[in-house]
């Protein structure tokens, strides 16, 4: 069972994206602009048949595309450990010029994210891409998490040897209490992969998707500490083995 640093989450759209809707694992431009790698001969910024176009922030809390040159930018708290490293690079990015590069070290608790800290929410909606370079053996990657008076529920997604999950999570006091993992699905590589989640407090309910196909779709998930919530963007955990890196870009982040 993996074991997170600082728990993660997500949540179903409550309102409507500006990007149409993809079929799964399509990795065309869906608006014209934000730019997919392609891995299976499709258009790609790395051959110059897609240009980065800027990112739509309108009716977002928070938003953040990485153009600059600070890691944290915008971002009120970030989390170093175990030689992590975030830095912005300019290698191929979702939309406009930079995306946040996540390194890892070969320790097991490695830890790099950015942290967004937010009062307890009625619905809470996360959209973000992330794209990795090759297969990671473990790690627990973005997410949102609820804590107060010594509980922590936690949402995150589980990359695992080329499959992509997502995980719900509750702690006790340090102690573990509850665990439970979506079906996996592949995990493409070399691609700009766009994940949706919400959490809305009324209907006790958290959804996740993954390029559109529904991991956690309305589970039902009670009570919430709500003292302490908190977005993560980046890595809470590693299994051991080699370091890697992975890219995230597009951040945006809706509370109400």
């Amino acid at each position: 069972m993996p074991a997170i640093l600082s728990a993660g989450a997500w949540p179903d759209v409550q309102d409507g994206d500006p990007r149409p809707a993809r079929t799964p694992g399509d990795s065309s431009a869906p608006d014209g602009g934000s730019n997919h790698t392609s891995s299976d001969g499709g258009p790609s910024v790395l051959d110059g048949s897609l240009e980065a176009g800027p990112l739509d922030c309108a009716g977002f809390t928070f938003c953040d595309s990485f153009e600059r040159t600070d890691a944290r930018g915008a971002w009120p708290d970030e989390s170093i450990l175990n030689g992590a490293k975030l830095s912005i690079t300019s290698e191929a990015p979702r939309s406009g010029t930079g995306a946040l590069r996540i390194g890892i070290s070969d320790k097991q608790s490695s830890e790099g994210m950015l942290i967004y800290r937010t009062t307890a929410p009625a619905y809470v909606e996360l959209r973000y891409s992330f794209r990795v370079h090759y297969a990671i053996k473990q790690t627990n990657f973005f997410g949102l998490t609820f804590k107060a008076n010594g509980t922590e529920h936690a949402f995150f997604i589980v990359l695992n040897e080329g499959s992509i999950r997502y995980a719900d999570q509750v702690f006790e006091n340090g102690a573990h209490k509850s665990y439970f993992e979506s079906d996996p699905i592949p995990l493409p590589v070399d691609r700009w992969i766009d994940v949706v989640a919400s959490y809305d407090a009324a209907k006790h309910a958290f959804s996740g998707r993954v390029d559109d196909v529904p991991l956690f779709d309305g589970r039902d998930i009670g009570d919430v500490p709500t003292a302490d919530p908190m977005i993560f963007a980046g890595v809470a955990y590693t299994a051991a083995g080699p370091g890697y890196q992975l890219d995230v870009d597009d951040v945006r982040i809706k509370v109400q």
